[in-house]
């Protein structure tokens, strides 16, 4: 990074016969950067100058550092890399980066590096120093195994009161060291810790495994040190799963164990699965008594999960027997006919119980005035009644005589 400074009062401003008014008192220079700049985000550097008697007493000017990457990226200031560029006596020396990048900065100068900084541009000048982007990452893994059969994987199925193994790996798979580094394992109900049973191995178990003394994984965690990057450590334990009587339900019970790592960086968790069935004895079904709705029987008694509405009812009163109508015969008034009715239907506007009400009456047959005509046959019942009324003319006509 490169800071310009300059005091731009006139050159002759600095002598004694204008009291030295020219020259900067309590010059510094300040400098600041983000600790962290966020994956796809800029962090803004800034570079600050001033002095007691300047007016304004500060002033500052800004550069960019874009993150491309797909984490956050940590800056850190690269020690002793801070060097002032000078034509005094100050060139080349260097800069207390840490009072640069304080709060209140760190003193420039010419001939020394008092704060005092002479006007005009002869006797200006800058300051460089390097940051590092450093970008710390790490990962952890958990798995299990039946213990004894160092077959490690996320999930392992055993039976009740089986022990197993856990194993988890720490690694540094950033660009700066981590320091203490602590790995903490959390155990599900069901599963207990083997006391004494946690060994590590990492390059300063030389490539062994390590009891620790501790057994504090399932508790607070153990510290298991600093690692450099790509550096790794694997912690084992075993714990043993509860017998059968101790398991919460019947079926399969899937136990899920979380391994956590905690660093200045930030944590992360992974987990491994242990699943162990328990058998219970079925249950016998709960029965219930119904109306069996073809039959019409009742009490009859079924599984509760055999309930069909359309077989069955749980209303009793949907097996009795249903009266038969009764019927009656009676003269449908409007009608003028007998029809056999439900009892209950009978209603004495449209119908009554006299049959005779019913019956065809005889009526009193009307003559025609005239016989109709209609054909051969007419013809002959015409002749034939001619032939009546002409006997019966004849009988009154000898009657008259006699």
């Amino acid at each position: 990074v490169y800071v310009y400074y300059h005091n731009d009062a006139a050159e002759n401003l600095n002598s004694a016969e204008h009291n030295y008014k020219g020259i900067a008192q309590g010059a510094f220079m300040r400098v600041e950067m983000p600790d962290v700049v966020p994956a796809g985000n800029s962090g803004r550097i800034n570079g600050f100058v001033g002095a007691t008697n300047a007016t304004p007493q500060q002033v500052w000017d800004e550069a960019y550092a874009k993150n491309t990457s797909a984490s956050s990226i940590v800056l850190r200031y690269v020690q002793n890399s801070a060097i002032i560029h000078s034509n005094g006596a100050v060139n080349g020396q260097q800069v207390d980066l840490t009072k640069l990048a304080g709060t209140n900065g760190a003193p420039l100068g010419y001939d020394k590096l008092d704060g005092k900084l002479p006007g005009c541009g002869e006797y200006a000048g800058y300051v460089t120093y390097r940051f590092k982007a450093v970008q710390p990452n790490f990962e952890i893994t958990k798995e299990v195994s039946i213990a004894g059969k160092n077959d490690f994987k996320e999930n392992v199925d055993v039976k009740p009161g089986d022990e197993v193994q856990y194993r988890i790996q720490y690694k540094n798979t950033g660009t700066v060291q981590q320091d203490n580094v602590v790995i903490r394992d959390e155990l599900p109900k069901g599963v207990t810790y083997v006391a004494g049973s946690t060994n590590i191995f990492n390059s300063r178990t030389n490539g062994q495994w390590s009891n620790v003394k501790e057994d504090t994984i399932t508790k607070q965690g153990i510290n298991i040190g600093s690692y450099a990057p790509n550096g790794n450590a694997y912690i084992v334990f075993k714990a043993k799963v509860a017998s059968k009587d101790q398991l919460e339900k019947c079926g399969v019970n899937k136990l899920v164990n979380v391994a956590h790592a905690e660093t200045e960086n930030g944590g992360k968790s992974d987990s491994a699965t242990v699943t162990v069935t328990k058998d219970c004895p079925k249950p016998e079904p709960k029965k219930e008594i119904v109306c069996e709705l073809k039959t019409k029987k009742y009490p009859v008694t079924i599984n509760e999960g055999e309930f069909d509405s359309s077989k069955y009812s749980r209303n009793p009163d949907d097996c009795k027997e249903q009266p038969k109508p009764e019927y009656m015969e009676v003269c449908v008034i409007e009608e003028k006919a007998i029809k056999p009715i439900e009892k209950k239907d009978f209603d004495s506007t449209k119908h009554t119980t006299d049959l005779s009400k019913c019956e065809d009456q005889p009526k009193t047959p009307v003559t025609p005035t005239e016989l109709p005509r209609t054909g051969a046959g007419m013809d002959v019942l015409n002749a034939l009644g001619l032939g009546a009324l002409v006997t019966a003319s004849l009988a009154y006509v000898a009657s008259r005589k006699n």
